[in-house]
């Protein structure tokens, strides 16, 4: 073999494994950093997104489990009056007064609605009086109800990730929670 061709084998097993080791150090930096900056990571409910493809997370309001839809593109966080309507337990949610709402993309579209709150757990964490709006959303969810046989209840908006220190991952369908 001729001296040439040794260099550049040479070089590209060198350059190689140079670029091997900066990956390794990367990812295992990576690492360091998710388990230094997050406490732990919630998958969106796989049940609900194999079926729907919508990121739904269970909730635990009112002792029972209900489902979400982790909605990026919401503000606030919103309950269907329609559906919980259907559930005794909802009567005790704290009523705090209307706000006037602008529903859907039509801006002059508007309509009163009530501002709940209650509690609300998300795996270890527990939420204080959440507020809520009461919205209709019946016909979104009596679609996706009919299309996966999974009902939810009500929306979290991007008012609660800041506040619940959430980092969406829908690439991984998952929540990192970000430590205090």
């Amino acid at each position: 073999m001729n001296v040439e061709i040794m260099s550049n084998i040479f070089c590209s097993v060198f350059m190689g494994s140079i670029t091997i080791g900066s990956v390794y150090y990367m990812v295992k930096d990576l690492k360091k950093s998710i388990d230094r900056d997050y406490k732990f990571l919630m998958e969106f409910d796989k049940e609900g997104f194999n079926s729907s493809e919508l990121p739904l997370i269970k909730i635990k309001i009112f002792d029972k489990y209900r489902y979400f839809l982790v909605d990026s593109g919401a503000n606030d966080n919103v309950l269907c009056y329609n559906t919980i309507s259907k559930y005794p337990e909802f009567e005790n949610l704290k009523v705090l007064n209307k706000i006037k709402s602008f529903v859907g993309a039509n801006a002059d579209e508007s309509d009163e609605c009530k501002l709940v709150s209650t509690d609300i757990t998300i795996n270890k964490d527990k939420f204080n009086d959440e507020v809520f709006q009461l919205v209709n959303l019946s016909g979104v969810i009596d679609a996706v109800r009919e299309e996966c046989g999974i009902e939810f209840i009500g929306i979290l908006g991007t008012n609660f990730f800041e506040k619940a220190r959430w980092m969406l991952d829908f690439e991984e369908k998952v929540i990192w929670v970000k430590k205090k």
